[in-house]
């Protein structure tokens, strides 16, 4: 940034885009800064780590006159006061600002600082003039264990809504500058999408009578409609404002079953499968055809818009939900697409599994079967082992065969010197076990000797089939796994919406389940069977 190789020599090169994730609250001097036309902004303080804006800036003049970029920043560039306040009231007055987008915590290494993506547009259309998009996609995430991700669905998200400027209650609204000039130049994103899920209900008559409030069950009629459910399923009349759990209902457990088992349930989730079937076979015809006459991303638009318009009607999910069990399929596949657009129905791209299952399911089948033997041979030698139950882990360390065998071989020899009768007995016991667990050996070693002989087997004859497999073959078996991995998309987001529509029952017995006059009629039960022990065992008898 203080002496950028584009303004030396290069002193009017522009960009059409820029791209970039500088890095986050960096110091800077001015000093030796060159070319501070730049910043016709301001400048920021050289001190407090605020370079953030100073990277925009060089950003922003970079551009060409039509040119757009987007650039990863802190939140604080969005807020904060002093010089910041006016370098970013001079961009947001100069109507640069196309979107501002709001990112999950942690999503980048090395920091769990909130980001945000600014998108400058200079050339913005009529429509979008004096306005800025806003798009809080804080809470739509994949969560990993050190640093989260963004779905295949969340980017889809984001870039539909940013590309029609969609408004989205909770998630994205377009701004006019008035207001945000009416808020001081603060860009806080939330200031203008506040995505805070709803205050929980605490119905008090409810927490000291019992019953579940009318009111905050028929909030949840959306998602009871996602599967064609009422809540009377679970739920019946109390009273003219409260419904309770119906009598037979007495376990939380009961209520994952009973949706589970649901006619209604179990009739959507066959007309989701059925629609994808349709979807399935329309453009099943277009990727056979894809070598050498497909344009691939007109591809893709077109299917996801026909499997939007087979999954929408249905209602369960939203056309950003239907995109994410699209996406998500798109991003395993695209790869073998473009090897299939370019090279044709390649045997490489077949994986040895599914040929595996394909054409040698006895072989699979036989060693199944020997894996089960195996377990039960091995389950049989832990229960002898077991039999020894003089045995110190501390000292001797973890039971496993050779070391039973040892301190049992030890065991024996000690006895047959001591040569009484009870000795022999005994040491004829645990030579018996010492036999037992020596033989249990020999048919465990066998049956994995087997196990392997068939693997090696299984797979030389895998080597032979890839050899000989046409490409007819090769198109069929990769044409079932397009087929199984959108099946398992729309599988795996069915049981999510499944769950979700689960938890709200749950979260309702948890809260309204019990009642304070429950509790009360409890203890008062209580106490009156422990007055009663007492007075039995005389205690209430004055002296």
């Amino acid at each position: 940034m203080d002496n950028p190789h584009v303004f030396g020599k290069w002193i009017h090169k522009k960009f059409d885009r820029i791209l970039a994730n500088p890095p986050f609250s960096e110091n800077y001097t001015r000093a030796n800064m060159q070319f501070e036309e730049r910043f016709k902004y301001g400048f920021t303080p050289e001190n407090g780590k605020k370079a953030d804006l100073m990277f925009l800036q060089h950003m922003i003049a970079s551009l060409k006159d039509d040119g757009v970029m987007a650039t990863v920043m802190p939140h604080g560039v969005l807020f904060r006061g002093g010089q910041e306040k006016v370098i970013r009231e001079g961009i947001v007055r100069d109507d640069l600002i196309e979107a501002i987008i709001g990112l999950p915590p942690k999503l980048f290494y090395n920091t769990g600082i909130p980001a945000c993506i600014i998108v400058i547009n200079k050339n913005k259309p009529e429509h979008l003039k004096n306005k800025i998009l806003f798009i809080n996609a804080d809470r739509e995430y994949g969560e990993g264990r050190n640093q989260n991700f963004l779905r295949p669905e969340d980017i889809e998200k984001i870039v539909t809504v940013f590309d029609e400027k969609k408004e989205i209650p909770k998630y994205s609204r377009l701004v006019d500058i008035k207001e945000i000039e009416e808020n001081d130049f603060n860009l806080n994103i939330r200031r203008y999408v506040d995505n805070s899920p709803d205050p929980e209900i605490e119905d008090v008559h409810a927490h000291l009578f019992g019953g579940v409030p009318k009111k905050e069950v028929l909030l949840y009629e959306k998602l009871l409609r996602k599967f064609n459910l009422s809540y009377d399923i679970l739920l019946a009349e109390k009273s003219e404002n409260y419904l309770e759990f119906k009598k037979d209902i007495t376990d939380r457990n009961q209520i994952r079953e009973l949706i589970d088992n649901c006619t209604e349930v179990k009739v959507t989730i066959e007309k989701h499968k059925e629609k994808l079937l349709e979807w399935w076979q329309l453009v099943r015809t277009e990727i056979e055809q894809f070598y050498s006459k497909i344009n691939l991303w007109k591809f893709r638009n077109e299917a996801l818009e026909k499997l939007k318009d087979s999954l929408l009607p249905i209602g369960t999910f939203d056309e950003f939900k239907t995109a994410g069990i699209f996406a998500n399929w798109w991003e395993e596949l695209v790869y073998d697409f473009k090897s299939i657009v370019s090279a044709g129905w390649n045997r490489n791209l077949v994986e040895r599994e599914r040929i595996k299952e394909k054409y040698f399911k006895e072989d699979v089948e036989e060693i199944e079967e020997l894996e089960s033997t195996l377990a039960e041979l091995e389950a049989d030698l832990s229960e002898l082992l077991e039999e020894v139950e003089d045995w110190d882990e501390e000292q001797q360390g973890d039971k496993t065969a050779s070391k039973v065998k040892e301190f049992l071989k030890d065991l024996v020899k000690d006895l047959r010197i001591k040569n009484s009768e009870a000795s022999r007995r005994e040491a004829k016991k645990w030579e018996d076990l010492l036999e037992n667990i020596a033989q249990k050996e020999k048919e465990i070693k066998k049956v994995r000797s087997e196990i392997s002989r068939k693997q090696k087997e299984i797979e030389n004859k895998i080597d032979e089939k890839i050899e000989s497999i046409t490409e007819e073959e090769a198109k069929e078996l990769l044409l079932e796994k397009f087929f199984e991995l959108i099946s398992n998309q729309l599988e795996k987001y069915l049981n999510a919406e499944k769950k979700e529509l689960i938890k709200i029952f749950e979260k309702l017995w948890d809260k309204y389940h019990v009642s304070l006059e429950h509790l009360l009629k409890e203890r008062e039960q209580e106490v009156s069977r422990l007055n009663k022990f007492l007075e039995e065992l005389g205690y209430y008898e004055r002296v």
